[in-house]
């Protein structure tokens, strides 16, 4: 019986020391994890959402998309889609050509959109090929959000910058501030080639799957957006609504799979930029019909320093001389414009434009202390959107998260307080002894 006591408080004098072990030990294997490049669901979102700061705010580029159609209820299945692209965080420009193409690979139509985004308007110039449809200029303030200057013209390789197709025009971070939980896959992924960190992302809008990759600036090789009975495309509830878009199957949407793969990058100054890709969008229907897009893009004349003067004096030189040219503003809604040499011509006399002229000037007068709050409040919200820090903001809440590498320290809490109870009873059998 003494034996088994002595063993007791044996036991029990030396846990304390044992524990303080397991704690080192504890230590020693997070500062471990942490120097083998292993990191949180939080610090993986946070440098992915660095990454895509960097695709908003300083770049342009010239780039090529091919995109097949399958099961759609179209005269083509082909599109050829030339655009240039430039963004430097205030303002863009977008410019898009494209050619439909029939079974037989004749040209079936074409247009041509330009849009140009700059902090006092926006212009948009849209017709088919060779021939003018109509410009309109817009210069009213609440048409000027930095997403909608973005995604001018961008085409589905602007899912890479973080723009989803199905999502509502949101943004990916406001879908993980909207989304129910976002865990990272206890495993890492080869894609490519390439080590990558999963994040799996679920809320209304289905389920998002990122594969990062840390060592390239934390960009993303590879985008999977699955929804499902329940979930939301756009304002269609997967499940039981009928997609409202024309010649698409007029049956109930099953299942809807964005895959975006075979991204390859290009280092320009310290950052890596997409430069080629393949977006597919698959549909499945309640009636058994399938459908899908397949987009192959290419990327070149890469630049993080965007020129955006030359992008404005192509856009001049690319509208043409006789163009219908409509404001979008209250004042000159009703008076008939066309572009001539490179400005606007109103098809009014000079009495006329005097007269609105006038009026435009009282106008402005009587709203510039509203006008003034309004610029305020606006340049505020560009200014948040713009910037990609640490703060609350910018990261998703924290009991949203579920960590990494977490489970296998469980076992060393274990031992710990099985230690603990033994220090008390060794304890107790002393004073008992005594």
């Amino acid at each position: 019986m003494k034996t088994g006591y002595a063993s007791i408080k044996i036991f029990g004098r030396y846990s304390f020391y044992i524990i303080w072990a397991v704690l080192l030990l504890d230590i020693n294997m997070a500062l471990s994890t942490e120097a083998s490049g292993q990191m949180t669901a939080q610090e993986l979102y946070q440098g992915y959402a660095n990454w895509l700061h960097y695709m908003h705010t300083s770049l342009s580029f010239r780039e090529t998309e091919e995109t097949t159609f399958k099961g759609f209820d179209w005269s083509f299945d082909k599109q050829l889609t030339r655009k240039m692209v430039c963004r430097d965080g205030k303002q863009s420009a977008g410019f898009k050509d494209s050619y439909f193409f029939l079974k037989d690979e004749s040209l079936h139509d074409g247009s041509r959109v330009r849009t140009l985004y700059t902090e006092e308007q926006k212009m948009t110039y849209s017709g088919r090929l060779q021939k003018p449809r109509a410009m309109t200029i817009d210069p009213r303030p609440h048409k000027r959000e930095f997403p909608e200057r973005i995604r001018s013209n961008s085409g589905n390789s602007i899912i890479l910058d973080g723009y989803i197709v199905g999502d509502n025009r949101l943004w990916i971070m406001d879908i993980v501030e909207q989304s129910e939980k976002m865990v990272l896959r206890e495993q890492p992924e080869i894609i490519d080639g390439y080590e990558t960190f999963v994040l799996e992302i679920d809320g209304d809008y289905g389920k998002h799957m990122i594969w990062i990759d840390p060592a390239c600036g934390y960009c993303s090789r590879q985008l999977v957006v699955v929804k499902e009975p329940g979930d939301l495309w756009d304002n269609v509830i997967v499940g039981e609504d009928v997609l409202p878009m024309r010649n698409y199957p007029q049956s109930v949407l099953q299942r809807k799979e964005l895959r975006v793969s075979s991204v390859k990058f290009q280092n320009i100054d310290g950052i890596y930029i997409p430069v080629s890709g393949t977006v597919i969008e698959s549909y499945e229907f309640a009636d058994g019909k399938e459908a899908n897009k397949k987009s192959v893009f290419q990327r070149e004349d890469v630049t993080t320093s965007p020129d955006f003067e030359a992008f404005r004096t192509e856009f001049f030189e690319n509208t043409i001389d006789g163009t219908p040219l409509f404001f979008m503003d209250d004042v000159r809604r009703g008076i008939k414009y066309e572009w001539h040499q490179g400005e606007p011509r109103a098809a009014a006399s000079s009495e006329e434009l005097d007269a609105i002229d006038e009026i435009i000037e009282e106008t402005v007068d009587m709203s510039d202390d509203s006008d003034m709050q309004h610029e305020i409040s606006k340049d505020k919200e560009d200014n948040a959107e713009n910037t990609i820090s640490s703060d609350d903001s910018n990261e998703p809440q924290q009991s949203q998260l579920d960590y990494r590498h977490t489970g296998r320290r469980w076992w060393l809490y274990g031992i710990c307080v099985i230690l603990f109870f033994g220090i008390i009873a060794g304890l107790y059998l002393k004073i008992c002894v005594r």
